[in-house]
């Protein structure tokens, strides 16, 4: 099962109901794609940590590309154990990458961090991570997950998103992501 939530703060008693009433401890994803630097994941990662400490979390999203595209693969990892973060997923068009994460935990696999894009903190590893390899996914525009109409999204009265590209169209000088998202791709 999955449930989206727009707003950890507008939707909190929400998404604690949906956590607790969980069989099994759920992982929970955190976009980064509107976010620059790590005040807001931590703000996040440390009231989600404070209320569930065995709780599983996964980033992704365009500022951790950025930051394993522009080097700072040990910046992010620190983040990532400071803040109870166990999975970072860096990889444009992600999708397929968590889902792969997503399948594999619930198998009980072990060695997540070997999975394509995916880094897992793991204290027994020798930098305390494990990094898969990188791997490039195309764009997923012209279908949607044949399960899409059983996610919980209990903001859809008030927003949908549609996604109709992937990528960017401008080339603004403060920003990479036109380059790392290899152009615009439209649906």
């Amino acid at each position: 099962n999955t449930l989206a939530i727009n707003n950890i703060d507008s939707d909190w008693e929400y998404f604690c109901e949906a956590y607790e009433a969980s069989q099994r401890p759920p992982v929970v994803g955190i976009s980064t794609t509107f976010h620059l630097n790590f005040t807001e994941i931590k703000r996040i990662a440390c009231r989600l940590k404070e209320a569930y400490p065995d709780l599983s979390i996964a980033l992704g999203g365009a500022f951790v590309n950025v930051m394993f595209d522009g080097g700072e693969l040990q910046v992010l990892v620190n983040a990532m154990k400071e803040y109870g973060i166990d999975y970072a997923v860096h990889s444009f068009n992600s999708e397929v990458d968590f889902k792969n994460l997503l399948l594999e935990r619930k198998k009980g696999n072990q060695n997540l961090g070997s999975l394509p894009n995916i880094i897992e903190l793991n204290s027994s590893a020798k930098n305390g991570f494990v990094e898969g390899p990188r791997k490039w996914n195309d764009p997923v525009l012209g279908e949607s997950p044949a399960t899409w109409h059983t996610l919980n999204m209990p903001f859809l009265n008030k927003t949908i998103q549609l996604r109709t590209s992937s990528g960017c169209s401008f080339s603004c000088a403060f920003c990479s992501y036109p380059e790392t998202a290899r152009g615009v791709h439209l649906m």
